[in-house]
């Protein structure tokens, strides 16, 4: 239940992303980009994308959502807007237009706190790969897959 959960909440989160797939448990995937899926159901154990199509899922039949592996996958920086941006080379998280002196917070796939910073970068090099979220300034949130 607390996996179907969380599976829930990731997903929904997934849908601004650019590049995401989604890899079931038999290996096979489905990239949400390509059938334009703009909604995510929860009803009971299963989930229904609707996009160009509507498709229907078991929640046990989903193993893990894949993001893209790179910031050059990311839409171009606007000058107005907070953007949170992951380069995983360097492996640092970086918050673009954003607040002096604001709060950068980083979960697990959990929802525990790993790491709190001040200020608009955080290396993240020391953490185990997996997926987190970031949280800035309580008002924006991006997620990163460290590998």
């Amino acid at each position: 239940m607390k996996k179907q959960i969380l599976l829930i909440a990731l997903l929904a989160a997934t849908l601004s992303a650019q590049a995401q797939t989604l890899v079931f448990t038999n290996g096979d995937t489905l990239s949400l980009k390509e059938k334009n899926i703009t909604k995510i159901y929860p009803q009971s154990n299963r989930l229904i994308f609707v996009g160009d199509e509507q498709l229907t899922f078991y929640v046990k039949e989903i193993d893990r959502i894949a993001f893209a592996a790179s910031s050059t996958d990311i839409a171009a920086i606007t000058p107005d807007k907070t953007t949170i941006v992951y380069d995983s080379e360097k492996e640092v998280v970086t918050v673009y237009n954003g607040k002096d002196g604001a709060i950068m917070e980083l979960y697990n796939d959990k929802g525990a706190l790993v790491k709190k910073a001040k200020g608009n970068s955080m290396k993240v090099g020391e953490l185990v790969p997996g997926l987190y979220i970031v949280r800035y300034n309580r008002e924006k949130t991006a997620k990163i897959m460290k590998k």
